[in-house]
């Protein structure tokens, strides 16, 4: 089903790279297409976090954020523009702007649409537009809440990647991480653990001390040390029964031999 030649749009990919190379600069936000372009989940080539989503299985958190949120109709398993015809483009900025918060509550920075889509007047100076490309266009989406940031207190945050950061806190203060929360998760503060929580039910929390403190995050799936340990034993299983099998190979071998 591929199409036989392809010309890519050079311009976007350009902007993807970048966005991903300078993440204090696109402040780790997320894009949001709604031309499909680049198709759900694909921004992760370019290491570039996307709203839009085509997997299954999806976590129960996301399933309800998309619902109470982003579109109370549509369907979250398939977070994607399925209508590319005029009509369907249009109703998805409608959506946007209808559940505006919610897109910016998720640390949406960037908005992808098709070349010549008109934009709602009820989206004029949130939708900024950045550049023109092959197929798209490019804006901004003014208001959008940082992926790393904080409340209660002003911080400095130097984000290292959307793993690490150094928060500056003149007195104490909570980052907020607007990654999904989830069993699986882990959090450091100076090296120490520390507890995240979900005050909004959907993104992370973590307390932070006064002063400078390196915060990192990191996730093992729930039961991975099992997995690990029950493939070891498999292997070492195996082998044994590799190494069985061969003096039994080598007897027969010798036995037809004589015969």
């Amino acid at each position: 089903s591929a199409p036989k030649s392809w010309k890519p749009d050079q311009a976007l990919i350009t902007f993807l790279s970048a966005k991903s190379s300078d993440h204090k600069l696109s402040g780790l936000g997320r894009i949001y297409s709604i031309n499909n372009r680049p198709e759900p989940n694909y921004g992760s080539y370019y290491e570039v976090a996307q709203l839009n989503v085509n997997d299954q299985p999806v976590p129960r958190i996301w399933f309800d954020y998309v619902k109470k949120n982003l579109d109370p109709t549509g369907d979250p398993l398939h977070f994607r523009n399925r209508n590319t015809s005029p009509e369907g483009l249009s109703r998805r900025l409608d959506l946007l702007a209808t559940h505006l918060q919610g897109y910016r509550n998720a640390s949406v920075s960037h908005v992808i649409t098709p070349v010549g889509l008109p934009v709602p007047a009820n989206l004029t100076g949130v939708l900024v537009k950045d550049r023109d490309t092959q197929t798209s266009t490019i804006y901004r989406l003014v208001g959008s809440a940082p992926y790393l940031g904080v409340i209660g207190g002003a911080c400095h945050v130097d984000a290292q990647g959307r793993d690490e950061a150094v928060v500056d806190c003149p007195a104490k203060a909570t980052l907020v991480r607007r990654e999904l929360y989830d069993v699986g998760w882990t959090a450091s503060v100076n090296g120490r653990p520390a507890a995240i929580r979900s005050d909004d039910g959907t993104f992370q929390y973590v307390d932070l001390p006064r002063g400078s403190n390196r915060v990192v995050f990191a996730f093992s799936p729930p039961g991975g040390s099992f997995a690990l340990l029950a493939s070891i034993l498999a292997g070492v299983t195996l082998a044994i029964l590799f190494l069985a099998r061969v003096p039994r190979a080598r007897l027969r071998r010798r036995s037809r031999a004589v015969r």
